[in-house]
């Protein structure tokens, strides 16, 4: 009974190992992630750069570069001519970060 309980653990310990990296593999992940998205937007691909700031912010929620990304995923959707998007994602911006520089010009 015991030696179940002590497998138990350790499988979990080994799963939460594996789903959590290490700090550092988290800011770089979070680092390549973004210049990803940025690299699609300036490349012209908006749907897909759209696609992938969304997806950092949904994966990055406490990122210093959030603002950016929440900027960026508005800029990408107008860019697509999604605009009832881009509205959407610009009020957000402005919602969520009104102190931002950038707040007053979206």
């Amino acid at each position: 009974m015991i030696r179940r309980y002590c497998l138990s653990a350790i499988l979990a310990v080994s799963i939460l190992a594996a789903a959590f990296p290490t700090y550092s593999q988290s800011l770089q992940g979070e680092r390549e992630a973004f210049e990803y998205a940025q690299l699609l937007y300036s490349d012209g691909l908006y749907d897909t750069a759209a696609e992938e700031y969304r997806r950092f912010i949904l994966n990055f929620p406490t990122s210093e570069r959030l603002p950016n990304a929440r900027l960026q995923l508005a800029e990408a959707y107008f860019r697509a001519n999604e605009l009832a998007k881009a509205v959407d994602a610009y009020q957000i911006f402005v919602d969520r970060h009104p102190d931002n520089i950038e707040a007053s010009s979206a």
